[in-house]
């Protein structure tokens, strides 16, 4: 598995459609936090402001990490 993940992300092409699917994923995260939240009947201006904060911290995380196993690849730090 980790010398398909290599030989994957080792063509640029590869890494940049794995990377824009992340910023797609990433977008999604935050939007489904925000629509839990008012499902949950969370409407408040201050609630909101910690859901869209806490839906930002998750999808940036899950972002840059699942971001950096493309550039390390292409970086040459995985081979």
């Amino acid at each position: 598995a980790y010398e398909n993940l290599v030989a994957s992300f080792s063509r640029p092409w590869a890494g940049l459609v794995y990377a824009v699917t992340m910023v797609l994923l990433a977008l999604h995260l935050l939007h489904g936090t925000m629509t839990a939240g008012t499902d949950l009947g969370i409407g408040g201006k201050t609630a909101r402001a910690a859901l869209v904060w806490i839906g930002g911290l998750a999808a940036g995380f899950v972002l840059l990490a699942n971001a950096s196993i493309p550039l390390a690849v292409l970086a040459g730090v995985l081979r």
